[in-house]
């Protein structure tokens, strides 16, 4: 695959056999995967319901992303492809995949370009959570492309919690997938010192925690 990031479609055609009484379903699918990485990505499915019996050919089209930020590698595409009846045991039923045959080509498949952002979900800071003055707090977050499929390229925010100052804050998230799409997310946090203590508002501190007022208030004494 080449050095980067990107996308390839893939078509594959799968033909067989197939005979089915009457009360007895078979589905034929496949799973691609690529060698020595562990995500698998399906194939849709083709179902036939008895009475039938015929020769099939059904195809799929399925548009694969890569990301390969180091040097240009060679990975090979694995099909593994899948029959199943499901039906009374005592019924007698085929279905054969004899041959499959397909294309690679550069670019999404024709009508499946992805058109959707990534989706952002933040943990940390939590939205309106209250933190204290140079409080050393690492940002939880996490991004997906499940609805767009072209896969996430990048998903960067700050390293680390601006809790340099008291007052709101704002953290963003920003999510870019294969196919250009960003998308970005934010929350509002506040950063509290000896006057967010009082009036039981040391509870409200997400971190560091404290026992009780005195301490809260002891811990900022100084601080601006």
């Amino acid at each position: 695959m080449p050095q980067g990031t990107g996308q390839f479609c893939a078509q594959a055609n799968y033909r067989g056999y197939v005979v089915l009484p009457s009360g007895v379903q078979a589905e034929q699918k496949a799973v691609y995967y690529f060698q020595g990485e562990g995500d698998e990505i399906p194939s849709a499915s083709s179902d036939f319901n008895g009475p039938v019996s015929k020769d099939y050919l059904t195809s799929d089209l399925k548009t694969l992303s890569w990301n390969a930020p180091d040097e240009a590698r060679v990975i090979p595409l694995n099909i593994n492809s899948q029959v199943r009846l499901v039906g009374p045991s005592h019924l007698q039923a085929q279905i054969t995949t004899d041959s499959i045959d397909g294309k690679l080509q550069m670019g999404p498949c024709p009508g499946t370009e992805d058109t959707t952002a990534p989706t952002i979900s933040i943990a940390t800071p939590v939205n309106y959570g209250l933190y204290g003055l140079g409080a050393s707090v690492a940002p939880q977050f996490t991004c997906a492309d499940e609805t767009g499929g072209s896969g996430v390229a990048s998903c960067t925010a700050a390293a680390t919690l601006d809790t340099t100052s008291i007052g709101p804050k704002t953290f963003t998230v920003t999510a870019t997938d294969n196919a250009g799409n960003t998308s970005t997310s934010s929350v509002t946090y506040a950063v509290g010192g000896k006057e967010e203590c009082k009036n039981g508002g040391f509870n409200q501190f997400l971190s560091p925690t404290f026992r009780n007022q005195g301490q809260c208030v002891s811990t900022y004494s100084g601080k601006k």
